[in-house]
């Protein structure tokens, strides 16, 4: 017979009573019900997170990244996007799966996923019982992608592939450029890397080491892909090098069954000898270019890339400052300047992006943007409204700067189509425009090679490239038209196909995979290229050009029965003549004339605020329900002549009233700068609704004080907030555009000195 254990914590001292014995007993049977409880819920806890680990599927690991901000949504919408189908990819296989290979869905998605963010792997790998293989497992899949200098067989392999599976013959354009990298050799185990190799394998003790990788793409006229063919690690290449490597990149290309049809290249001077070593004509008369060799029996044009061209361009009329058109028209870089410093002294833009740092690019020469927003449309209706509406003397013989900014942006936009949905010169070249086009370029041919420095042409000068390149794509857009379009060879061209942006993209992509170091060793360029080669199907999805806007509804930012109680007759009164809390008020003396009174606005301040007023009116529309408040903002016809200027077909014309509340506003924020002070806006827009109250601006009953829902003081609040809104912004933004931009230009100086 066994003996019931005794609990020690019940035995007790003697003058223990049998009731307190009792109560202990029990007291210790609810703790230990209490622990086995604990240690259950413990379990099924436990049990619980193993289960949605295990049932863990595509959705719910890209919802549990999203809510970790690991990743953004377009992030998401790439990753969900790889398999629709087959929704339990990331679900453990049951029972011993370690035999079993990765579906080629499981291998894309853990590829894509650690491409795009290494961290969001790991979080998905330790988080979710998922099959995602280790990060070494992926090392080793990308060690099947050769990688090293030279052409890389996997992309032909691809490309091979592409041709047998497409229905239709495939046309290609050829662009290679040099990215600088850094000059550094290292040891990795078996080979030296970081010497110059052009892909022969050469063992040399004398060979230099590199500093840029000369990297070859293919982009696809007819198609929608593009593809890296090779790289190779140069220190400094000839022409006759270059001609070699394009002709032996144009048998490899064509030996997968792809027709290339054009090779881009930059502005460099070596590209245009290499052009020259391949058979095309460039010396003599401009007439008699012929940017055209054969290779093989087959035509082949060469292409310099736009960009680079209009940026040489511009480089040109900075520096020389006078062109002379056949006309005897003078083209001034003086012009720009002078619409620079009109905008900043008046503090409006006449619908440009003209700034500083347009006119001093020297510090960020290589941006393309700061040269094609100074050749634009906006900038030539500009300098003409200044010389005819507002006739200001300053630009009063800006006519041939006007021609030659209008046909270099046209130019540019014919060199740049790539939508078919677009309109005019933006349009791709087919058998419906090509007349027009055809035309225009003729003139704009002979506008070109006629132009004029002091007393010789342009095309004679030392500054002759950008000019000289721009001739040479209107001659190969002429012959690619005659050899592939009017034959019906394909159906229209893209020229944006044709341009270097997909190889500057592809640069972007591998500096940015080095994290903060955007200036890549030779080994560092092999492995980001490794990289990009298998991810060639991806977008860059983390430098959209759109981003998400959010909705704000200004009317409903109170509640609505707040905003009716303040205006009613009484309390109108009330706050006109309360003091608002604050001063902001400043006192312009009347008797020191030589202040220039911020209040009174000049023609060219006029005109810019009726058209910010049309813009209010635009972003007021999409939020007021009101029909009758609707009905007042707009007019039929335009108030303002920079209106009826800019206006391209979908412009808001504001009605009078809108365009006073704004002036009245613009007043304000002229004499009250708001800059750092606390409630500014809040203190504006009582200004506003006291100057404008008394106004009785809108004739409609809807606005009158005898109707109970008045929204008249709401109205002048949110055009008033509209206004102020994009004032404020525009002003915030010229504070930090000031000043000398040094960082792109150090940035780009030790990427290039190779350190």
């Amino acid at each position: 017979m066994t003996k019931t254990p005794v609990n020690p914590q019940l035995e007790s001292p003697v003058e223990t009573s049998p009731r307190k014995r009792k109560l202990q007993y029990k007291l210790l049977q609810k703790t230990n019900l209490t622990n086995k409880q604990k240690k259950k819920i413990a379990v099924l806890r436990s049990k619980s997170w193993r289960l949605q680990k295990k049932n863990a599927n595509l959705s719910s690991v890209i919802e549990v990244l999203k809510a970790e901000s690991l990743i953004n949504q377009e992030t998401a919408d790439a990753l969900a996007s790889i398999d629709p189908i087959n929704k339990d990819i990331l679900k453990r296989v049951a029972g011993i799966s370690s035999c079993k290979k990765y579906s080629p869905v499981l291998r894309k998605f853990a590829l894509t996923l650690h491409f795009i963010s290494p961290r969001a792997y790991d979080f998905v790998r330790k988080s979710f019982n998922t099959c995602l293989p280790h990060p070494q497992t992926l090392t080793r899949w990308y060690q099947c992608v050769d990688g090293e200098p030279g052409f890389t067989k996997e992309s032909l392999d691809a490309l091979k592939l592409l041709v047998k599976n497409s229905s239709k013959q495939l046309y290609a354009a050829l662009c290679f450029d040099e990215m600088a990298i850094r000059k550094h050799v290292e040891w990795d185990g078996e080979n030296y890397i970081g010497f110059a190799n052009t892909g022969n394998n050469v063992e040399n003790d004398e060979l230099p080491i590199a500093k840029e990788a000369l990297t070859f793409m293919l982009t696809c006229v007819n198609g929608t892909w593009k593809i890296p063919i090779g790289y190779f690690n140069i220190n400094s290449i000839t022409a006759e090098q270059k001609a070699a490597l394009v002709k032996h990149c144009i048998d490899l290309v064509e030996g997968c069954g792809i027709n290339l049809i054009s090779v881009t290249f930059d502005g460099c001077a070596a590209n245009f000898s290499m052009a020259k070593v391949l058979g095309c004509k460039l010396d003599g008369d401009a007439n008699n270019f012929d940017t055209s060799f054969y290779h093989n029996g087959k035509k082949v044009v060469i292409f310099p890339d736009p960009s680079h061209m209009i940026k040489l361009v511009r480089n040109a009329l900075g520096d020389k400052n006078k062109l002379i058109s056949a006309e005897g028209e003078i083209i001034s870089w003086d012009y720009v300047k002078r619409l620079v410093d009109l905008q900043e002294n008046e503090g409006f833009h006449l619908g440009n992006k003209l700034s500083k740092n347009r006119i001093n690019f020297r510090k960020q020469i290589m941006k393309v943007k700061l040269a094609v927003q100074v050749f634009s449309e906006s900038v030539a209706d500009a300098l003409e409204f200044c010389r005819d509406n507002l006739n200001l003397n300053e630009f009063s013989d800006c006519g041939g700067t006007v021609k030659f900014i209008r046909n270099i942006n046209a130019l540019f936009d014919v060199m740049n189509s790539r939508n078919l949905k677009a309109f005019g010169y933006k349009q791709p070249i087919s058998e419906k425009n090509i007349d027009h086009i055809q035309t225009f370029l003729n003139d704009l041919y002979d506008y070109i090679k006629n132009l004029k420095y002091e007393d010789s042409l342009i095309l004679y000068s030392q500054r002759k490239t950008g000019f000289f390149g721009f001739l040479l794509c209107i001659k190969s857009l002429f012959s690619l038209y005659e050899n592939y379009v009017q034959p019906k060879k394909i159906q229209f061209l893209c020229t944006y196909k044709l341009s270097q942006d997909h190889i500057e993209c592809f640069f972007s992509a591998i500096r940015a995979k080095g994290g903060y170091n955007n200036n890549p060793t030779a080994r560092q360029f092999k492995a980001a290229y490794k990289r990009m080669l298998v991810h060639g199907e991806l977008k860059h999805i983390t430098t959209g050009n759109c981003v998400a806007l959010n909705d704000i509804n200004i009317l409903t930012a109170t509640r609505p029965e707040i905003a009716l109680n303040a205006t009613t007759i009484g309390n109108r009164c009330i706050e006109s003549e309360t003091a608002t809390e604050g001063n902001y008020s400043t006192v312009i003396p009347s008797d020191h004339d030589y202040v220039m009174d911020p209040t009174i606005l000049t023609e060219f301040s006029r005109q810019v605020i009726t058209y910010i007023a049309g813009f209010v009116v635009h972003k007021m529309q999409s939020e007021i329900k009101c029909f009758k408040c609707l009905d007042a903002l707009v007019s039929p016809e335009p108030y303002k002549i920079l209106q009826l200027k800019k206006d391209k077909g979908g412009l808001h014309y504001p009605s009078k009233e809108v365009v006073l509340i704004c002036e009245i506003a613009e007043k304000i924020y002229r004499t009250n700068k708001p800059f750092g002070k606390k409630n500014s806006m809040h203190y504006i827009l009582q200004q506003c609704l006291k100057k404008c109250l008394h106004l009785n601006l809108f004739s409609d009953e809807h606005f009158t004080e005898r109707v109970i829902y008045n929204h008249y003081p709401l109205l002048i609040k949110c055009i008033s907030k509209h206004y102020l809104n994009a004032r404020i912004h525009y002003a915030t933004k010229k504070i930090v555009e000031s000043g000398e931009k040094i960082r792109n230009f150090y940035t780009k100086l030790i990427i290039f000195k190779g350190q």
